[in-house]
């Protein structure tokens, strides 16, 4: 489906709303390697409360370019979900650490810099 939308070259990108649908870890790979194919595209995913860290890291690190996060409720709900997206560096003090990132996006060494280095910056 992604594919049939990105080569539509109608829009510029597409939400997936993981709070109604299934999803797998192995899906937010193949999400992520086909939206490569279609650089005017990006895909953004909508979590919900549960779960959220888990499935924001690994959408990330499966390419995903955006995160939505649904059911905030508090000024806590906003700090710990940015949390959940930050890179886990002393200055920044996130969660997401950048091993088991697929090599998407330019990260990795691909600038020239280290791993963590171009994920802190990306």
């Amino acid at each position: 489906m992604f594919e049939v939308i990105g080569n539509s070259g109608v829009f510029d990108y597409i939400e997936y709303v993981s709070e109604y649908s299934t999803w797998t870890l192995p899906l937010f790979d193949e999400i992520g390697r086909t939206m490569e194919l279609f650089p005017q595209m990006s895909v953004m995913i909508k979590i919900e409360e549960q779960a959220r860290g888990m499935v924001a890291t690994r959408a990330i690190d499966a390419g995903f370019q955006s995160v939505m996060f649904a059911d905030i409720r508090t000024a806590d709900d906003v700090r710990e979900s940015i949390r959940y997206v930050r890179a886990e560096t002393p200055e920044i003090g996130g969660l997401h650490g950048v091993n088991g990132r697929r090599q998407s996006g330019g990260y990795g060494g691909a600038r020239g810099g280290t791993a963590t280095q171009d994920w802190v910056k990306s």
